[in-house]
């Protein structure tokens, strides 16, 4: 095996648990995240937030960015406090709303596709695993995120909302 082939079965190989937590104010339209992302060598955290938006956007948004951070071809298991999210993904409704142009079965643009389209970019190209953290379940990542978020604040988007 190569040097190039053995390295990418290594990276491959290399399982990442994601965390991420939102902050969102209606009344102000501005939300923050917190991201967690640990592997076996590391511990990184990111945070951001975005002006007039939604707490769906939000999350979608703290989804995307965290996927973008780990290798394509990696393992990932995605641990959210997001229904929309996870359902999005693990109900497949992505793969009907692909099909049918990012419409709903009514004929309607799917609500945030644009970022629908980026997370299932990134999501297909991963190996990933989807894990539903219901807010009151006390978890340690999840609190550390959740600080995060917080803490975090509202910038320009490097892309269109």
């Amino acid at each position: 095996m190569s040097k190039t082939s053995a390295e990418n079965v290594k990276k491959s190989l290399v399982s990442y648990d994601i965390y991420y937590s939102v902050n969102y104010w209606p009344k102000m339209g501005h939300g923050n995240y917190g991201i967690i992302v640990l592997n076996m060598q590391d511990r990184s955290t990111f945070t951001g937030g975005l002006h007039e938006t939604t707490a769906n956007r939000m999350h979608l948004r703290a989804a995307i960015e965290a996927l973008a951070v780990i290798p394509a071809g990696s393992v990932a298991v995605l641990h959210t406090n997001s229904k929309y999210v996870i359902d999005g993904l693990r109900r497949n409704w992505v793969k009907g709303w692909c099909k049918r142009g990012w419409k709903r079965t009514d004929g309607t643009m799917v609500p945030n596709h644009d970022l629908w389209m980026m997370l299932h970019d990134l999501a297909k190209d991963r190996h990933l695993e989807r894990v539903l953290i219901p807010n009151h379940v006390d978890n340690e990542h999840m609190k550390k995120s959740r600080a995060l978020a917080q803490g975090a604040k509202a910038t320009t988007p490097p892309f269109d909302q």
